[in-house]
């Protein structure tokens, strides 16, 4: 017949030790994770480029992403358009993109001299690569 006065100390440490150690974990993660806003701090603000838009293209294997490709004097690059909320449908080939250093800011300027600027949208993530083709 089972001690109905509670539970031995074994049975304690085998239901309550899973349960401390899964909340020390999840506190860690959550606490060590990288905020969109930290990222626009840390990555996206103090970045900066410019160039002609030559392309623009949604990713078929990677979720329908949009992107848009600029070309500068030295390289080609692309920067992905959902993370400037109506980029992507806004901007056109021939268009000259740019960021200055230290600005959440996209411009896009039109050739009719048309610009128009659009905020860093948090919720996406990094937003640029940096390759040379």
């Amino acid at each position: 017949m089972r001690n109905t006065k509670g539970l031995s100390n074994t049975e304690r440490i085998l239901i309550f030790a899973p349960l401390i150690l899964v909340m020390i974990i999840m506190s860690f993660l959550f606490k060590c994770g990288q905020s969109s806003r930290d990222e626009l701090n840390s990555y996206m603000v103090p970045l900066e480029f410019k160039g002609i838009i030559i392309e623009k293209y949604r990713k078929k294997t990677n979720y329908n992403e949009t992107m848009i490709t600029y070309k500068d004097k030295d390289f080609i690059d692309e920067v992905d358009g959902s993370n400037w909320i109506g980029l992507f449908e806004y901007a056109d080939i021939g268009d000259s993109i740019f960021k200055k250093n230290g600005d959440s800011l996209l411009t896009i300027k039109k050739k009719n001299e048309l610009i128009n600027k659009f905020n860093y949208f948090y919720g996406q993530g990094w937003g640029i690569s940096k390759r040379k083709w």
